[in-house]
């Protein structure tokens, strides 16, 4: 894995649960962009595209604030979706079944749902002010994509709920 900037830390208090977060927060954003751009690509249903290219500009203004925050505390980040991450952005770009569509969005739906949990847990005991803050910021965010994912998947006839 690729990373970025100083590992010391601001001052060098972030807490170690703190830095996993940040570090797993930049590697789930990276993912959501790749696997937004595949379905940009890919999707049969117009409204997933338009989803997906939401995801792509919500998701990377996330990253682009996470690169900040860490860059403040002199974090390294990584430039790169981890090992499992990968593995899924390659089975969605190879789907061959003809299920795009509905695979992506029950990925996604369920991506946001254990994102949601985790950013919640971060934004109540996360050490670092910075830290619960950006998570608390971004719960609004990941809430959204969730309820947008669990209301295409359910429109009849849409290529998500089949």
């Amino acid at each position: 894995m690729t990373l970025v900037a100083n590992q010391m830390g601001k001052n060098g208090t972030l807490s170690r649960s703190d830095r996993d977060f940040l570090k797993d927060a930049a590697a789930d954003g990276l993912y959501e962009v790749e696997v937004a751009k595949i379905a940009s690509e890919r999707a049969r249903d117009p409204a997933i595209k338009s989803f997906a290219e939401k995801l792509i500009k919500e998701h990377s203004e996330a990253n682009d604030e996470l690169k900040d925050l860490a860059s403040s505390h002199n974090l390294l980040l990584p430039t790169e979706p981890g090992m499992m991450q990968r593995h899924t952005i390659g089975s969605l770009s190879k789907d061959k079944d003809g299920n795009f569509d509905r695979d992506f969005m029950q990925k996604i739906a369920k991506d946001h749902q254990a994102d949601i949990k985790h950013f919640e847990k971060v934004s109540r005991d996360a050490k670092d002010a910075d830290v619960r803050a950006w998570a608390e910021k971004m719960l609004p965010t990941l809430r959204d994509h969730l309820a947008d994912a669990q209301r295409l998947q359910g429109v009849p006839g849409s290529s998500a709920s089949r």
